[in-house]
């Protein structure tokens, strides 16, 4: 998990200057668990706002979770917005989901090597590795005659 603290105005320059600490943090762990603590920025804007709700979405996707620990008037613009009061509690909040996707991983093999699905074929969608890839040659030029 990643906390991220911001301090100042979060305008239009100061997204260029966040935008790659975000995405480094939102890449960095595979589900992306961000803390965002808001509490002693001075403004918000629409542009901060876009971004961090962009920032939520990108971590979504790859079922992960961004929260903000500020006022619920901070974030009037952003209500989707996962919110805590204090960073223990976007901790431990991040924490138990952790937890949790976790041990849903850990079901989905299991039921998987139950099932005795061989590799290479597929299971619920997922197609599992069929082991090392063999890659063909490449071509050969045609002999010529003399």
């Amino acid at each position: 998990m990643t906390v991220v603290s911001m301090i100042g105005s979060f305008d239009r320059p100061a997204v260029g200057q966040v935008y790659p600490v975000l995405v480094q943090a939102l890449v960095a762990r595979l589900p992306p668990y961000l803390v965002l603590d808001l509490r002693r920025l001075t403004e918000l804007t629409l542009c901060g706002c876009l971004m961090l709700l962009l920032a939520e979405r990108h971590a979504k996707e790859a079922s992960g979770r961004v929260i903000a620990v500020c006022d619920k008037e901070r974030l009037a613009w952003a209500p989707a917005l996962a919110r805590a009061a204090t960073i223990e509690q976007a901790l431990a909040e991040l924490a138990a989901r952790d937890r949790d996707y976790r041990l849903s991983a850990l079901h989905r093999r299991k039921d998987r090597a139950a099932s005795g699905a061989k590799p290479g074929t597929t299971t619920g969608g997922i197609t599992l590795p069929r082991g090392p890839r063999a890659w063909p040659s490449a071509p050969r030029p045609p002999e010529q005659e003399p």
